[in-house]
């Protein structure tokens, strides 16, 4: 028998994951009709594992015990059922090798998948992919993408320029330009 699925959502700052989960939370029962499970309750829950995994909860004025253990009664429930399930938030975006490896040990058992979703400023977030790194992986989430194929900025893309710059090879208009600053 195939291993159950697990979707791990990870956004980088606005790039739209509380209205991703906000939306497949509000389908919530739709989803479990056809055998997909949102484990966290509550966007709070998934909040409070986040912030387990990270080990911020100092940086966010709670106590140890507001957040311990979170992220394990989440993959408990994503464990119960042998259903496809999903779970993000965008915390998880900033998180060290250690934190990844916890969160991807949590749902052993499945074969995981880290969803990236980022986006540039007032555009279209764009998502990729990509099955979890192992628990040996020394790069965050948000470098674990792979560059997009498209002009749609990935988690992968380090900057992003509005106005393309010219090139005096296939531009004659830049050829003249001296390249000085």
């Amino acid at each position: 028998m195939a291993k159950p699925t697990s979707f791990l959502l990870v956004g980088l700052p606005h790039a739209g994951v509380p209205q991703l989960v906000a939306s497949l939370d509000q389908h919530r029962d739709a989803l479990a009709d056809i055998g997909v499970r949102l484990p966290a309750r509550s966007a709070d829950e998934a909040f409070r594992a986040a912030v387990e995994l990270r080990r911020e909860h100092r940086a966010w004025a709670l106590r140890r015990k507001d957040v311990e253990g979170t992220w394990a009664e989440i993959c408990r429930r994503a464990l119960k059922h042998r259903d496809t399930v999903v779970v993000g938030q965008e915390l998880l975006a900033g998180a060290s090798p250690d934190e990844i490896a916890l969160a991807v040990d949590g749902l052993a058992g499945t074969k995981v998948h880290v969803v990236v979703v980022a986006a540039a400023p007032e555009s279209t977030p764009a998502i990729a992919v990509e099955p979890a790194p192992s628990a040996s992986a020394t790069e965050p989430f948000a470098a674990s993408a792979p560059a997009a194929a498209s002009d749609q900025p990935t988690a992968s893309t380090t900057e992003s320029s509005a106005t393309p710059t010219p090139d005096p090879s296939t531009d004659p208009a830049a050829a003249g330009t001296g390249g000085g600053l």
